[in-house]
């Protein structure tokens, strides 16, 4: 199969929301290439944000890239990890993620920063722009849902899953010379793994929310599109070994509160030890007295009618 032939068929498997944040990373890089602005003016700056409250700087640092290289790279990794979450778990899904990761990156990112300024005080004067953060954490996401325990790196050799972002955060750390930031990645990694071991539920969308979107008139137009995948109803995030323990953990304390209660149930229903009585006793005691017609020492109740004569009066 000849280059262009390959060109087309990987353009054709792109998924909407992947094929659409690659186009917004070329095109804000292109407009900064035009010297419309300056990318340090819009990159993230723990020191800018702190100091001058330029809070914007949370939301456009990951649009913009410092240099052709990074742009490519960059694109390229998108476009692997974004279609495989996004084809598992799709379109809105990924869109989730992509913007939630974008803001939650940058202020881990500023907390290690802010850490690391302790030992070395200039790093918060470094200005970061670049999605490679943001890609780190949809990296550990895209294992998630893939099968096998052994990932492929660039079909040289195989390594484990858990092992292969490391790698890459080491291989970023070599590469950090053409200013991919090694704290971008880090804190990707572990916005990554708190995502998936349900930390961030409060900012995840619902199954639920997803299926509204999804088919609802004001996003009807959206699923028209090419390239759009609906949210499998059957899609479940693979449970770490942290949400497997919690959940094993919930369900024993359940199941024990159910033991219990039942128990407790049983011991007040039915009588207890002491007071149950003798088969053999209980089979020649009647259920039934009848009342004699008169006890000696006492008036008739008949005549004044508040008794009767064989009156059945219960044991």
């Amino acid at each position: 199969m000849t280059l262009p032939l390959r060109a087309v068929e990987w353009f054709n498997v792109f998924t909407l929301a992947t094929f659409s944040t690659v186009l917004f990373l070329v095109a804000m890089y292109t407009v900064a290439t035009m010297s419309f602005f300056e990318v340090s003016t819009v990159c993230l700056n723990t020191s800018a944000i702190l100091h001058n409250y330029q809070v914007y700087r949370l939301f456009t640092y990951g649009a913009f890239h410092s240099s052709t290289f990074h742009l490519v790279i960059n694109v390229l990794f998108l476009a692997s990890v974004g279609r495989t979450v996004e084809g598992k778990l799709g379109t809105w899904y990924l869109l989730n993620v992509v913007l939630v990761f974008s803001i939650m990156c940058a202020f881990i990112q500023m907390l290690l920063e802010y850490v690391i300024s302790f030992v070395y005080p200039p790093v918060l004067d470094n200005c970061l722009p670049g999605f490679s953060g943001i890609l780190f954490g949809i990296l550990v996401l895209a294992l998630g849902v893939t099968k096998g325990k052994n990932h492929n790196v660039f079909g040289l050799f195989t390594i484990p899953k858990m092992l292969y972002p490391w790698l890459l955060l080491a291989v970023s750390y070599a590469m950090s010379y053409w200013e991919f930031s090694v704290t971008a990645n880090l804190a990707g990694l572990i916005i990554g793994y708190a995502y998936m071991h349900d930390f961030l539920n409060i900012v995840k969308l619902s199954p639920n929310m997803i299926l509204v979107l999804e088919h609802s008139e004001l996003c009807f137009w959206m699923s028209a599109l090419p390239g759009f995948v609906y949210y499998p109803k059957n899609a479940l995030m693979p449970l770490s070994g942290l949400s497997r323990r919690l959940r094993r953990t919930k369900s024993s304390h359940s199941q024990r509160k159910a033991s219990l209660s039942l128990s407790l149930l049983c011991s007040e229903t039915s009588p207890s030890h002491d007071t149950t009585p003798d088969v053999n006793q209980a089979s020649e005691t009647p259920l039934f007295l009848e009342a004699p017609d008169k006890v000696e020492g006492q008036p008739n109740q008949s005549d004044d009618g508040a008794g009767s004569t064989g009156e059945i009066i219960h044991v």
